[in-house]
């Protein structure tokens, strides 16, 4: 191996440049209390089985799965998990650069058994600031199990005070090392039951009845706690969904992540994450059970069920034509 650090691959986003919005309305919301980075995920088997969660120390034997109660992260999973781990070094290119001088022992004309004496030399050097290590770990509860799938709740082991001045930087740390190591990442009180933590993982849904365009937007941003102003995408979407003639609207959320979407005849839905917006999904059975799915889950584990649409040009003409499809095999 390289002496760079050879970073691990993942199925998800590994990394936040800033923390997401939704999270920081969430430490608002629950501003009078202290607060953990943790959150609630359906890990399939398979997907243990197939090694995604090795850097975890998860193992599998048939069914039987063993999870460690918490880990020190994996320096090769990304930056959060090097420097949980590593001293952080910063060069401060802004500045001016320093003179320092360095002593060096040398022997005398070459000679160690001659002697020796000590040489200063100087030279100009950026300024540098180290950061220690916090060595946080990553804890692990199985919830629940069954045949297919564990649900656990991941949570990084320190309380954050949001009244610290250095709040916000503790936050994206915590939050970063959670998400490159497990693809999932939020922020409850410190003193959240495991019974409260297992209601997150379900998306709650409301099924809103078709009427005019600011009846419908003014609904769905209100259930949805979000405005035009912070997310356009939901009235794009519903301009070229409702050219579609769906029968009802859909919209949801779980945690830290928000659902947008139609229902068409039979059941027939299309809907997508508002917060990434990359693809588009068309449930063509059970779609209540599948939208509790992650979108790895949804695209390893369920292709019969679902048509994933990337939106990438024309892609609206597929979706009128796979929504077509959907429901005439239905009917």
């Amino acid at each position: 191996m390289s002496k760079k650090m050879k970073r691990l691959t993942m199925p998800w986003q590994k990394n936040f440049r800033e923390i997401p919005k939704q999270i920081l309305l969430r430490t608002k919301e629950i501003s009078t209390s202290n607060v953990s980075v943790a959150a609630i995920k359906i890990v399939s088997l398979q997907s243990i089985s197939d090694g995604i969660y090795d850097h975890l120390g998860f193992t599998i034997d048939g069914k039987k799965v063993s999870i460690p109660e918490r880990i020190i992260p994996d320096k090769n999973v990304g930056l959060a998990s090097k420097y949980n781990i590593e001293v952080k070094e910063i060069i401060h290119k802004d500045l001016p650069k320093t003179t320092s001088t360095y002593s060096v022992t040398v022997p005398d004309w070459g000679d160690w058994s001659k002697g020796s004496h000590d040489i200063d030399f100087t030279r100009d050097a950026y300024r540098r600031t180290y950061i220690k290590p916090l060595m946080l770990e990553i804890s692990m509860t199985v919830l629940e199990t069954n045949d297919a799938t564990v649900k656990i709740k991941f949570e990084v082991e320190r309380t954050l005070d949001p009244n610290d001045k250095d709040f916000k930087k503790n936050l994206l740390n915590d939050i970063n090392l959670l998400q490159e190591n497990t693809g999932v990442c939020n922020v409850f009180k410190s003193n959240t039951t495991l019974d409260e933590y297992k209601k997150t993982i379900s998306v709650t849904w409301e099924i809103l009845p078709i009427g005019t365009k600011e009846q419908v937007l003014t609904k769905i941003f209100k259930l949805l706690k979000m405005t035009k102003a912070n997310d356009g995408i939901i009235e794009e979407r519903y301009d070229i969904l409702e050219k579609l003639s769906p029968i009802n609207w859909v919209a949801g959320s779980s945690g830290m992540q928000r659902y947008f979407g139609a229902m068409f005849e039979n059941n027939v839905v299309v809907f997508e994450n508002v917060r990434y917006g990359n693809a588009i999904y068309l449930m063509k059975n059970k779609w209540e059970e599948l939208s509790k799915k992650t979108r790895g889950e949804l695209v390893r584990d369920y292709e019969k069920e679902i048509v994933r649409i990337i939106h990438r040009k024309g892609w609206q003409g597929n979706l009128r034509t796979e929504i077509r499809k959907a429901v005439r095999a239905k009917k």
